[in-house]
């Protein structure tokens, strides 16, 4: 049976169906192998590209917590990466960027969770710089987690520092930073 999918949102829940199906399939002894980490993220991504931002992060949590729960109660071997982390940090920063920061602060404060690398740092630094109140009080956030992200020994990209100049560049006044 052919089936026409058009929309995105559609094509991020088919995708979800069928890792549910997959994974209640292996729960269930009818498949000896389970979905992989890279299954888990490509649905988790998959919900980023939504247009609907009160929707996004409310799926990819969704999936996120999922896997975790799965893994604790031994139902899945597949473990939380960095590229889940990030993509889950994709998500976070679109609707609100505290959240974002706060996974990443989880992540600097407990290695065993994560350790966060130049994207983790890049896409909370872009969520802010795509903040739609520009103030001056985000952009030197945003340039707070670039020296942050230098201090842990990561080295910055193009995208950083272009990230950081994006947060900048809509504020309407300067403050000296002291």
């Amino acid at each position: 049976k052919n089936i026409t999918v058009t929309n995105p949102h559609h094509c991020a829940q088919r995708a979800e169906n069928i890792l549910n199906t997959w994974q209640q399939m292996y729960n269930d002894g009818i498949l000896d192998f389970h979905p992989s980490i890279k299954s888990w993220n490509t649905v988790m991504d998959a919900y980023t590209k939504w247009k609907d931002p009160s929707v996004n992060p409310t799926r990819s949590e969704k999936l996120f917590r999922q896997l975790k729960s799965l893994r604790q109660s031994r139902m899945t071997e597949a473990r939380p990466n960095i590229v889940t982390y990030n993509t889950l940090m994709k998500s976070l920063s679109k609707v609100s960027p505290k959240s974002c920061l706060s996974l990443l602060g989880a992540m600097e404060m407990n290695p065993d969770i994560c350790n966060p690398n130049v994207v983790s740092y890049c896409t909370a630094i872009h969520g802010l710089a795509n903040c739609k109140s520009k103030s001056n009080k985000i952009a030197l956030e945003a340039e707070s987690i670039l020296h942050r992200m230098i201090s842990r020994g990561i080295k910055p990209n193009t995208y950083a520092y272009s990230c950081v100049i994006d947060a900048w560049k809509g504020c309407s006044e300067f403050v000296e930073d002291a």
